[in-house]
């Protein structure tokens, strides 16, 4: 009970991203997710699964200006389950237990848990679900965490900016 009526404040006042910085040229999919993203990304093959959150047919977005690192992985999460819609593989490796925020990607409400910070990660991770009638569409965003007056633009703004562009290809989103 706690938690939609905490989750409700977010959804109604927050919204999940910022202006874009320029327009979302390119696409990438990961199985029953579409993705745009800006030419500052690239497309990366073979990277390491974020350990305890496996994702099936995933796609590796990373940006890098020097500055503001961010790496995006996106897919259908393998063994999510719960009202947190997360592996307790991954839940497992987490520092503490997420705080769930609903927000919206495009016209999508999805979960967002926020820096979580992971035992074998160094950078903070920011998670985004979907449940749908295919499984957990997940995107999950680690970017090195700031101080906040040096926040924007983030590498979490910019894997936000990302994932708010999600359409489902095949998949039906299931109610929160």
């Amino acid at each position: 009970v706690a938690v939609p009526a905490l989750a409700l404040p977010g959804f109604l006042l927050g919204r999940s991203g910022g202006e874009e910085r320029e327009p979302a040229r390119n696409s990438a999919s990961a199985g029953a997710l579409l993705l745009r993203h800006t030419d500052g990304w690239r497309r990366l093959d073979g990277r390491e699964p974020i350990p305890g959150l496996s994702l099936a047919d995933p796609v590796t977005l990373e940006h890098d200006d020097g500055d503001h690192p961010a790496t995006l992985r996106a897919g259908m999460a393998i063994g999510a389950e719960g009202a947190l819609a997360l592996p307790p593989a991954f839940l497992a490796r987490l520092e503490e237990m997420p705080a769930p925020e609903i927000v919206r990607l495009g016209s999508i409400a999805a979960i967002r848990y926020r820096e979580l910070m992971h035992r074998e990660l160094d950078d903070a991770l920011t998670v985004y679900v979907v449940p749908t009638n295919r499984g957990a569409a997940t995107i999950a965003c680690a970017a090195r965490h700031v101080a906040p007056e040096q926040r924007e633009p983030s590498g979490a703004a910019r894997c936000e900016d990302v994932a708010t562009t999600l359409t489902l290809l095949g998949a039906q989103p299931r109610e929160l």
